[in-house]
């Protein structure tokens, strides 16, 4: 008996240690459980003690005194009584120890597998959160995502399992980290859902941005190539010129809309800008790079194209300006022309005296000048056709620039004609001046031989100077008769009103040449007289001087 209270005192002990306590693990239960094995073992030797004991009561029976076969029976119903509850608590003990264990498998198997699951979608998470995205890559993205969202969504039932397995362990055993290890396992996987939502709508967003991104790159694009064809068209209407007629007016009231239009361009610019530079934070620097050199391409075409059309306003606002003056130049130079037609295509007309023919002449020299100082004007239209071709307008220029030749070169020859009739005109005046000039230095001449000296030497001395003079009327004849070739020149260029003037002009030198040489022949006359008389005084005296001579030889 007290071989079996010693043996139920061990394994009580044993038990003792077997029971589960606060914050034991897996391990201590499978280090309790593999005691109370060994102690389940032990307590098999407890049966044969038992049978001993019951074997060997009869005899205890025969030899205790009565007075402590009850004290000694009641020992003996205790001790068994203890044996056979050790062995139901060891029994239950075992049962809850197996119990624990298999939940602790249980909650660490799951515990495990959905821990490495969340190490591994944490990684996911940490890679994507401190990645940048490839634009290329966000649909694959996106469709990891959501993968990894659906995952997290079917283990929420593991979750909740081992939520369960945790509240049976804390059950089980109330100081147990099982929960904190669960809470800090949910807050794990919690942050997992999170992230699979948050990123997941991140990425939906960037891919909702790269689409505007993309559908603004397309619209830019498209603007860009049929406001180019637009323009070319504009450009080609620009190139072919054409006189500013109501179609063209019209074609220019479009270009004005066209220009207008250049809002909606940098409309979709913007747009493309704005949503291209909202991707910047999210994807990688080289696709930052790409999405900047698509942009600057990009601003950089819509500038150039913006620049052609500024131009091409420019050139059309030049053109209507230069048809604009054109056409006032155009206007002037066809009523200019046509007041000088007039002066010049008027009929000629002789004139009466020199001084009227100069100031003809002089008129039609004002008149040249005019038309001189209005050729940079009339050529000037001819430059401005190289920017302003039209066939008619073309051609009207080069009638006016015809016109206004013919008008020179006639103004010219009505200089030279009117020259001419001037020049001949002063050159028998001049003729007629050098025969007065020659008339009045005779006829001086003539006067000294007026009065007759009886000094014969003075005679000879007259006489002389009138045989000179009448030398002279040849020249004076030729003289006149050059007078009188310039008279009829001169009177073929002078108005008949003027011929009486100019004829009596020369018959009057005419006449004073004819007194001229008749005085000429009367003074010769006289003084030959006057000459012969002297010869024969001189002959009478010589005569005398002869008899004298002879006479006072004799009286000698």
């Amino acid at each position: 008996l007290d071989d079996l209270i010693r043996f139920i005192e061990v394994h009580q002990e044993k038990l003792e240690w077997c029971q589960p306590e606060p914050g034991i693990d897996r391990y201590g239960i499978e280090a309790k459980l593999a005691s109370l094995v060994d102690t389940q073992a032990s307590l098999k030797c407890s049966h044969e003690k038992r049978k001993q004991l019951e074997k060997s009561k009869p005899l205890a029976d025969q030899v205790i005194p009565v007075d402590m076969k009850e004290k000694f029976d009641a020992g003996f119903d205790s001790t068994i009584a203890e044996l056979e509850d050790l062995e139901v608590q060891v029994e239950k003990t075992e049962i809850l120890l197996r119990k624990s264990l298999k939940l602790w498998q249980q909650y660490e198997r799951m515990t495990e597998s959905l821990g490495s699951w969340i190490k591994e979608s944490e990684n996911v998470a940490r890679n994507e959160s401190s990645n940048l995205i490839n634009i290329d890559d966000i649909e694959d993205k996106i469709e990891e995502i959501t993968d990894l969202s659906e995952e997290t969504q079917e283990r929420e039932g593991e979750m909740a399992k081992i939520s369960q397995h945790t509240e049976q362990l804390q059950r089980l055993n109330p100081d147990s980290k099982a929960t904190e290890f669960a809470n800090l396992l949910y807050n794990r996987f919690d942050k997992i859902k999170c992230f699979c939502a948050s990123y997941l709508g991140q990425l939906e967003q960037l891919q909702k941005d790269e689409i505007v991104y993309s559908s603004s790159i397309v619209q830019m694009e498209a603007w860009l190539k049929e406001s180019e064809e637009k323009l070319k068209t504009f450009e080609n209407m620009t190139i072919t010129g054409g006189k500013p007629s109501l179609a063209y007016q019209s074609k220019l009231q479009s270009l004005k809309e066209f220009v207008a239009d250049k809002k909606n361009g940098q409309k979709f610019l913007n747009s493309a800008v704005e949503s291209g530079e909202s991707l910047f934070s999210s994807i990688t620097s080289e696709c930052r790079e790409k999405v900047r050199q698509d942009l600057r391409n990009l601003r950089d075409t819509w500038e150039a194209h913006l620049e052609r059309v500024n131009q091409l306003y420019k050139h059309v606002e030049t053109i209507i300006m230069q048809w604009s003056s054109f056409d006032d130049n155009l206007g002037q130079a066809t009523r200019w022309m046509e007041e000088i037609e007039q002066k010049v295509d008027a009929p000629f007309q002789y004139k009466r005296t020199v001084g009227d023919k100069k100031s003809q002449c002089q008129h039609y020299k004002l008149l040249l000048q005019d038309i001189n100082s209005h050729e940079t004007m009339i050529y000037g239209l001819k430059d401005k056709m190289e920017f302003l071709t039209d066939v008619d307008v073309s051609s009207a220029v080069d009638d006016i620039i015809e016109r206004y030749q013919n008008n020179m070169d006639t103004c010219q020859d009505l200089i030279k004609t009117s020259e001419t009739y001037v020049g001949n005109h002063e050159k028998f005046l001049h003729n007629l001046e050098n025969f007065r000039d020659w008339l009045n230095t005779q006829n001086n001449e003539i006067v000294s031989c007026a009065d007759v000296s009886p000094d014969s030497n003075d005679v000879e001395v007259k006489m002389s100077m009138l045989e000179t003079l009448e030398s002279s009327i040849p020249h004076g004849q030729e003289l006149l008769e050059n007078c009188e070739q310039a008279l009829v020149t001169t009177l073929d260029n002078t108005a008949p009103s003027g011929y009486d003037a100019i004829n009596d002009h020369f018959e009057t030198h005419k006449s004073n040449f004819a007194t001229y040489q008749e005085e000429v022949s009367e003074r010769r006359k006289i003084i030959s007289e006057v000459m012969s008389q002297f010869y024969d005084c001189e002959e009478t005296i010589q005569d005398l001087r002869k008899w004298l001579k002879t006479i006072e030889t004799k009286v000698k």
